[in-house]
């Protein structure tokens, strides 16, 4: 159902318009209120109307536009015009034009069933209706209409069951009994939809017959076989993880399916691809009943952690791990461990692939050596490496626009009161080789410079010297006993530790540290 107010107008041309409709076969007057002579006069028509609402809308000559002209749709020919009449002047008694002189037309001219109404913005009483937010009010009003109007709500389930590709009679009355509509079949071969114990809506036997007949054309069958492989698969894989509550919640929410179950049998419902399927043919009642083992835990444990990791491989530049994960449907909480929903997978991802992709990832400046450059890059992100040669992808080559911004950045630190804070602040990190040379790794930018290319005469590069590194990987909580291991899919590399460059934060320990040499200077 649908309700769509147009544009206000200074005359009332949504009376000529239905009108025109009327004389050429396409609409007819269904409903006039509040016309006090339409009791008196035989012959009242067009002109009659449009002249007594101008005559109550002069009695504010400040309202200029004076026409409220509303459309209410229904899908098809569902909802018979009597009920679209009665939903409509309940509408505008809730939007305030119910004691107004208004005019409800239905029109046949669209292959969807809708009617017109046209009221005046001006009450008797010569008061303007108040049409603040009037869209958004409508679209309220009529999902509340909706919801207190069974017979309506009643054929608008109807229509949506009948669009499921189902086999059999009763699916259909499955997809009516989750809605909360029992169902009864007649002798003619019709289907009663009933609730509060009253028959709301009937189906004929043509539409029943048409629906079960769909699923028989060969593309319809093609493409069910193809979803149920698709569902064999995903039952395959997450039912070995997941309880019977929590894999029917998952499937809810991310795959938006549902299962109904019956006494010795159940049902597949695909929200996604609209069909119906026995749930036999995804997988054996007694299996997807049945409760977890520890091997299948871990055979499935190890199957999430390999996807996660090959997703976030793949991506190899501009994803973190976390927002990796985020997209295939998991999350991962501050520890690393991965969780399915709310259900933890069994598995602890941790945030050195982070470490590992930003290490690759490293723009060097032009005038430094990859093989010197990438030892540098292990201890500043505390990697375990078998061998001294960094990746065969290579390290990719700093720009100009690298150099210069870092250089603007060790500009603003040598004027900081606090430059330790401030390159903090910064995200820049000094580093130092065995031989005393020193560089600086911009975090924010990703780029490795000698310092005598980008550093600055007023900041001493040896005071701030520094792997914080060692701090996150004090504070890290380990992995628990037994997590699965994962690979990092980098040749040569593997971790330990659970902390990033990202979640150091000296900067409150430096401020106390300078308070302190005050207190003592005084």
């Amino acid at each position: 159902m649908v309700v769509k107010i147009l544009a206000a107008a200074t005359t009332f041309q949504g009376v000529h318009y239905s009108e025109r409709k009327n004389e050429q076969g396409q609409s007819a007057l269904l409903l006039a209120e509040n016309f006090p002579m339409q009791g008196f006069v035989t012959d009242f028509g067009r002109k009659d109307y449009i002249q007594y609402m101008e005559s109550v809308c002069a009695t504010n000559g400040r309202v200029k536009k004076r026409q409220f002209h509303a459309v209410l749709s229904a899908k098809a020919h569902d909802v018979n015009f009597a009920e679209l009449t009665q939903l409509a002047k309940a509408f505008l008694d809730e939007m305030g034009y119910g004691r107004n002189p208004y005019l409800v037309y239905g029109h046949t001219d669209t292959a969807n069933h809708h009617v017109h109404m046209v009221s005046t913005r001006v009450t008797p009483e010569g008061k303007k209706v108040d049409h603040a937010y009037e869209r958004i009010r409508s679209q309220k009003v009529i999902a509340s209409l909706l919801q207190t109007n069974p017979a309506l709500a009643a054929a608008q389930a109807a229509e949506k069951a009948l669009t499921y590709t189902v086999t059999q009679n009763g699916s259909i009355r499955q997809l009516l009994a989750q809605e909360g509509y029992q169902t009864r079949l007649t002798i003619a071969g019709e289907m009663e939809v009933i609730k509060y114990g009253l028959v709301q809506h009937v189906i004929g036997q043509e539409q029943l017959a048409t629906c079960l007949t769909q699923a028989d054309a060969p593309e319809t069958q093609a493409r069910l076989s193809g979803r149920l492989q698709q569902l064999r698969s995903l039952f395959a894989r997450y039912r070995p993880l997941l309880n019977p509550d929590a894999f029917q919640r998952y499937l809810s929410a991310h795959h938006q399916l549902a299962i109904l179950h019956h006494t010795s049998a159940y049902t597949v419902l695909d929200h996604a691809q609209r069909t119906v399927f026995a749930g036999s043919e995804v997988m054996q009642r007694e299996e997807l009943l049945a409760p977890l083992t520890t091997e299948a835990k871990r055979q499935a444990a190890h199957w999430h952690a390999t996807r996660c990791q090959e997703a976030w491989v793949s991506e190899h530049r501009g994803r973190t791990l976390a927002e990796t994960v985020s997209a295939l449907g998991y999350r991962l909480d501050p520890q690393g461990a991965l969780y399915l929903g709310e259900e933890a997978v069994g598995v602890q991802l941790t945030d050195e692939m982070h470490c590992v992709q930003q290490a690759v990832n490293v723009r060097i400046s032009p005038t430094l050596d990859p093989q010197h450059s990438w030892p540098l890059l292990v201890v500043a992100y505390e990697l375990k490496v078998q061998g001294g040669a960094p990746p065969q992808t290579g390290l990719p080559t700093a720009t100009a626009a690298d150099l210069r911004n870092t250089r603007f950045k060790l500009e603003e630190v040598a004027y900081a009161y606090d430059q330790g804070a401030a390159l903090q602040e910064l995200r820049l990190v000094v580093l130092q080789d065995p031989g005393g040379v020193h560089y600086v790794l911009d975090q924010e930018q990703g780029c490795l410079h000698a310092w005598q290319e980008v550093g600055n005469r007023f900041i001493a590069p040896e005071k701030h010297s520094m792997n914080p590194m060692r701090k996150a990987q004090a504070h890290a909580p380990g992995p628990p006993e037994g997590t699965p291991a994962v690979r990092s899919g980098f040749e040569g590399v593997t971790f330990r530790t659970l902390g990033s460059l990202y979640d150091v934060d000296d900067g409150e320990e430096q401020k106390r540290a300078g308070r302190l040499r005050k207190r003592r200077a005084h």
